[in-house]
């Protein structure tokens, strides 16, 4: 009986360490499983993110991107009591010094009139110090302009723009409810 006792005793005590033993590699095979899936999805998602600078350069062109569609300037001069609109893009910490021109293009949609009148365009640096110019014979045809940075004549630094301005003012549009489309826009070194 003793002999019986001793060998369930033993049997009992074996069985619990090979237990343990299974237990400590099944948890090391999920630790070792679960961080193959976590650097899996993170490299998966590095690789496959998207450019979140929102620009890039090419051909001597500073070239802003936009995936779902042009900016978009909604205006409402009939409903609204405010009598200016403005779309700021902000633009990249990038030393602008070697840029010559501003170029993007334009066009009314959905407007109540097929002629806009004016559209306000301006340049803020940095320092605060801004320019625009008044561009007329805007319509519901894309229209591609290109500005030199000499037409911007209140700016001095240009190492640092920080925003394009587009302003619609109720007394410069013939269009009193609508929206302006503007896709394109790139700085340019020639």
């Amino acid at each position: 009986m003793k002999k019986e006792i001793s060998d369930h005793l033993a049997k009992a005590f074996f069985d619990k360490k090979e237990k343990k033993k299974e237990d400590k590699s099944f948890i090391f095979y999920i630790a070792i499983s679960l961080l193959f899936v976590a650097v899996l999805l993170f490299v998966s998602g590095f690789l496959s993110k998207p450019n979140l600078k929102g620009y890039y350069v090419r051909d001597e062109k500073l070239i802003f991107e936009k995936h779902d569609g042009p900016y978009v300037l909604s205006f409402n001069f009939r409903d609204n009591s405010s009598k200016i609109e403005t779309l700021a893009i902000n633009i990249p910490d990038i030393d602008l010094s070697s840029y010559k021109r501003l170029s993007f293009s334009v066009r009314l949609k959905d407007a109540d009139t097929r002629q806009l009148g004016s559209v306000k365009v301006g340049l803020v640096n940095i320092r605060k110090e801004s320019s625009s110019l008044y561009l007329s014979d805007i319509n519901n045809s894309w229209k591609k302009l290109s500005l030199p940075f000499s037409d911007f004549g209140k700016i001095q630094d240009w190492t640092r723009l920080v925003k394009i301005l587009f302003t619609l003012e109720e007394w410069n549009t013939f269009a009193k409810r609508g929206k302006l489309l503007i896709d394109g826009v790139e700085f340019s070194r020639n």
